[in-house]
């Protein structure tokens, strides 16, 4: 979710579970004007789209999700994004922000202006093991 991948590090099954099951909508301006298709979006033809606030933590969710799976597989393959340290501790400063206080004020703001995803494809490496 949000970046292409070489083919050994796409878990298609798990892509699509987690954007089935959230049903989200994206957009190509901030303000959720010009709704684009999922079609559209997997292409990486955008640079940056816009989607509902929950994409961030779910796209979170879904990483870790990735790297369990990676670790009770027998032939472990994960892409660069999904092993950066860097990256793990970005989501826990964003699931960690939505504290009860501050969750709903959060959330209305990106709601009205749309979560940025940088989806243009970027150089990901998959490792194996």
């Amino acid at each position: 979710m949000s970046s292409w991948l070489p083919r050994p590090c796409y878990d298609k099954e798990l892509s699509d579970r987690y954007l089935t099951v959230n049903n989200f909508t994206f957009w190509e301006h901030s303000k959720g004007t010009g709704q684009l298709s999922l079609e559209e979006v997997q292409k990486g033809e955008f640079d940056i789209i816009f989607t509902h606030a929950t994409y961030h933590t779910q796209h979170c969710l879904f990483l870790w999700d990735k790297q369990v799976k990676a670790a009770n597989s027998r032939r472990p393959v994960l892409d660069s994004i999904t092993r950066s340290q860097h990256h793990i501790e970005h989501c826990i400063r964003i699931l960690t922000a939505h504290t009860a206080e501050n969750y709903t004020s959060t959330q209305t703001t990106l709601f009205k202006t749309g979560t940025p995803i940088h989806v243009k494809p970027q150089n990901q490496i998959c490792w194996e093991g």
